[in-house]
């Protein structure tokens, strides 16, 4: 069963194929370099068997959505950014929204975790009072 990917793996994944894609370089070739730039790994195989699917026809789109591990929006916005000749913008804009995501779950993090502390060493207070 595969599991889906880490918000900070999106985040990853989406930074390298906007860089590579940024200069018109073909899809194909850019999953390629982008697999290498991860030096294997499970990003690495991943993008290498996007790669595969790609040069097999597929859009990249396709390829996301048969690998089972990507958010649907995710799969959606580059059908969209395929279908307006711009995968690169895509790619960027989901990195930035997943980076606003781990941010976000972070802060959140922060904030149920401080009350929880607060009231244990209130606990530990008044315990040892």
């Amino acid at each position: 069963m595969k599991h889906a990917l880490s918000d900070e793996d999106l985040v990853t994944l989406f930074h390298a194929l906007a860089n590579t894609l940024h200069g018109g370089r073909l899809l194909a070739p850019a999953l390629e370099e982008t697999a290498r730039r991860c030096q294997g790994g499970r990003l690495g195989d991943l993008i290498a068997r996007l790669g595969h699917h790609v040069r097999g026809g597929a859009t990249l789109a396709q390829a996301m959505a048969e690998e089972g591990v990507f958010p649907p929006h995710a799969i959606r916005m580059m059908d969209s950014g395929e279908r307006l000749g711009a995968p690169e913008v895509v790619a960027s804009r989901l990195a930035a929204s997943s980076q606003l995501v781990v941010e976000q779950k972070q802060w959140l993090r922060w904030r149920l975790l401080y009350p929880l502390l607060v009231g244990l060493g209130a606990l530990l207070l008044v315990g040892f009072w």
